[in-house]
């Protein structure tokens, strides 16, 4: 997926890392999400992206899903 916005929850990382760079500080962590609000079903034939864990992969929820238990997940469990 080459959508800047979809891309940018591995850009915020550069940005994490330059913070922390500058700050002397390694504990800032970044993260970046969208909530669609675009249906699946519209969105995925758009992109050629059917599954919704293939876009969950990309930090990207749809409003159906419960897209905060999901990012509270990624969060704990990514170790930043």
């Amino acid at each position: 997926m080459h959508d800047p916005q979809i891309q940018f929850y591995k850009e915020i990382k550069d940005y994490e890392q330059a913070s922390n760079a500058r700050s002397g500080y390694d504990y800032v962590s970044l993260h970046s999400y969208v909530i669609s609000q675009t249906p699946l079903a519209k969105l995925g034939p758009r992109f050629n992206v059917d599954s919704e864990a293939q876009w969950n992969s990309w930090h990207v929820y749809f409003s159906n899903q419960e897209y905060a238990t999901l990012i509270l997940q990624d969060v704990l469990l990514s170790g930043d």
